[in-house]
């Protein structure tokens, strides 16, 4: 439970996640932006690979915006990451 942190507005979230990466980590990227956007042009340049990708979707009504639930998206984020959890 100690890993479990409550934090609010992203600017906090990434810093929080930067700040409380494990000393084993080699590295954490952690990207605050358009995410269907990201996925779909790191996949597209075809040159990088992560082994997970964790994507917390929300449009602040409580809707997950068309471009999370479509198969570019879908197909994009598989070729990118081993492993992807989406909260959607």
């Amino acid at each position: 439970a100690a890993a479990v942190q409550q934090v609010s507005g992203a600017g906090n979230c990434v810093a929080a996640a930067a700040s409380s990466a494990a000393s084993d980590v080699k590295t954490l990227n952690v990207y605050c932006c358009d995410g269907a956007e990201f996925v779909v042009q790191a996949a597209a340049a075809g040159s990088v690979s992560y082994d997970v990708a964790i994507v917390d979707v929300f449009d602040g009504e409580g809707r997950t915006p068309e471009a999370f639930v479509s198969e570019p998206f879908a197909s994009a984020l598989g070729a990118i990451a081993t492993c992807a959890v989406a909260n959607l």
